[in-house]
């Protein structure tokens, strides 16, 4: 990468695993995945985007609908013990304790985590 880029900081370079899809099981808790209806992983570092689209319980409309659900669910605690990648991410980035998905779904609150983020980095 730094071939390509000379100029990057490798500081600030972040290399997630596997897929996204991971980080979304990993947040949820025993008692949110039986309201879900979907299996509880104790540990979702292998878990592919294959695997996430075949849990998606019927009731829902899209893969969006499953997701944003999940959000409002999300414990970044939980997510830290069930998922590696996501725990190193959290740590380096020193991201808040607790996720606010109200917050966050307003226009306000996305720019101001945006400019939060590109402030870290």
């Amino acid at each position: 990468m730094q071939k390509k880029h000379p100029n990057i900081d490798k500081d600030k370079i972040i290399v997630v695993i596997k897929e996204i899809e991971s980080w979304y099981l990993a947040g949820l808790d025993n008692e949110v995945c039986r309201q879900l209806k979907i299996n509880n992983f104790a540990d979702t570092d292998n878990v592919t985007k294959e695997k996430f689209n075949a849990l998606i319980p019927k009731k829902f409309t899209s893969r969006i609908d499953f997701m944003l659900e999940i959000l409002k669910n999300f414990s970044i605690e939980m997510a830290k013990q069930k998922n590696n990648s996501f725990q190193y991410f959290v740590e380096k980035y020193d991201c808040p304790k607790k996720f606010d998905f109200k917050y966050l779904q307003t226009t306000n609150g996305l720019r101001q985590e945006k400019k939060k983020a590109i402030h870290k980095v």
